[in-house]
């Protein structure tokens, strides 16, 4: 599913990568990846904007817990607003060649 929505969606501003958690757990456990083999918190996907952190799949809730799971792609295009951040991306890629 990942990989179809960078196929879709990944452009020069708009980029899409993966983390193996187990080869680096230290930064998995910064991003507060729980990495038990029965982690809620796994598949996450998370979503940065200028470095911070904007959004994430599953959600996190109040006191660390999370929510959601079994999402599709049509979940995270729309948590994610793909559509609009993908137009955006190339409005401005636009804007920069007419310069």
């Amino acid at each position: 599913m990942v990989a179809d929505l960078a196929a879709r969606y990944a452009t020069d501003r708009l980029k899409f990568g993966a983390l193996d958690v187990g080869e680096f757990t230290k930064t998995a456990q910064r991003l507060g990846l729980d990495l038990s083999a029965v982690s809620p918190s796994l598949p996450a996907l998370i979503l940065y904007d200028k470095g911070e952190e904007v959004a994430r799949l599953p959600y996190k809730r109040g006191r660390g817990g999370l929510a959601g799971g079994g999402w599709t792609g049509k979940d995270v295009v729309k948590a994610f607003e793909l559509d609009m951040r993908y137009t955006r991306s190339l409005q401005k890629a636009e804007g920069k060649k007419a310069q």
